[in-house]
């Protein structure tokens, strides 16, 4: 009995992890599919549930390595969303870099289902910014409608 109660608490917490990092990465790719759009509206609702999402990541249920990758990024990553659901589309653009930056990050460890990373080698005076979305056509959250399919996957 006392060994089935154990499987189950691990159990919930490993559910628990994923959801909250599900949720993450949810609301990350919902940012990225609005600045694709140029829909800054969108963008700025997506930023905020990012940073709500963020906020509620239970650390205490991350296994170690995703934990690490969390102490390090996950700070940034809610900042600069909280930044982009303040912002217009530019400056949405500008923190959206460094919210892939923690994003592609924790990926790393993580390892969400169907997410890639992609590059624009143009994006921010052609210094080049990468992202995470869902494997298929481009979609330039930097650049937009006027630009959308500038990119290419870099890692699956």
């Amino acid at each position: 009995m006392r060994k089935l109660m154990l499987m189950m608490v691990a159990t919930t917490a490993m559910l628990a992890q994923a959801n909250d990092l599900n949720d993450v990465f949810d609301h990350y790719t919902q940012l990225q599919s609005a600045l694709a759009a140029d829909n800054i509206q969108a963008a700025k609702k997506s930023a905020a549930h990012l940073a709500e999402a963020a906020e509620k990541v239970a650390t205490e249920d991350l296994e170690s390595s995703i934990k690490k990758g969390w102490k390090n990024h996950g700070d940034s990553l809610k900042k600069a969303a909280q930044s982009a659901a303040r912002s217009n589309l530019t400056e949405a653009r500008t923190h959206f870099e460094t919210i892939s930056k923690a994003a592609i990050a924790l990926a790393e460890t993580a390892r969400p289902k169907d997410l890639a990373v992609y590059r624009c080698p143009m994006a921010f005076d052609n210094k080049g910014a990468d992202w995470l979305q869902k494997k298929g056509d481009v979609s330039n959250p930097y650049f937009g409608s006027s630009m959308l399919r500038c990119g290419y996957e870099v890692k699956k």
